[in-house]
C-alpha cells in the first residue's frame, strides 16, 4: 500500500511540541489500523478530525495526525539557530520552553543552570532553536 503523508511542526496550546503529520486515506484503512502505524488511539485520531471513532473513511480523506516526535524528514528540514534569550520578569524555564518548543533540560543543560533555582529578570540564556518549528513568538 502507498502512503501519502505531508510533514509539518506546528505547536499547539499543550506544553509539548507535536509534529503535526497529514494523512490521506487509502481504500481499506481504518482509523484502528492508522492509530497503530501512528502509536495513537483511535479516540485521539477522530477527535482531532471532528470524527465519531466508528465513522466511516473515505479513500482521499485527508487526517490530521499529531505525534509526540517529529519524523525523520522533519528533522533533516530543521534550521537550527543559536540565540541569547533576557529572560524577562515572570519568565520560568517551562515558558521560555514552551515558547521556544524546546525542552526544560536542554535549556537547563546548556546554560548549565540548577532547575531548582528561580530565573533572575535580565539574566542571559542561550538556546538552540530550530526556527522551522516556530510558529508565533508574541
Amino acid at each position: 500500500m502507498v502512503l501519502f503523508v505531508k510533514n509539518t511542526i506546528e505547536q499547539n496550546n499543550s506544553k509539548q511540541p507535536l509534529a503535526k503529520n497529514e494523512y490521506v486515506v487509502q481504500k481499506g484503512d481504518t482509523l484502528w489500523d492508522i492509530g497503530r502505524k501512528y502509536k495513537i488511539s483511535t479516540r485521539s485520531l477522530a477527535k482531532w478530525n471532528g470524527m465519531a471513532p466508528t465513522d466511516p473513511l473515505m479513500p482521499g480523506k485527508t487526517l490530521v495526525i499529531w505525534v509526540d516526535e517529529a519524523s525523520d524528514e522533519q528533522k533533516r528540514d530543521a534550521i537550527m539557530r543559536t540565540l541569547t534569550y533576557t529572560v524577562k520578569r515572570g519568565d520560568s524555564l517551562a515558558r521560555i520552553a514552551q515558547k521556544f518548543n524546546l525542552r526544560t533540560s536542554d535549556i537547563t543543560k546548556w546554560n548549565n543552570l540548577n532547575p531548582k533555582k528561580y530565573l533572575q529578570p535580565g539574566q542571559k540564556l542561550t538556546l538552540h532553536v530550530d526556527v522551522t518549528r516556530l510558529r508565533n513568538l508574541g
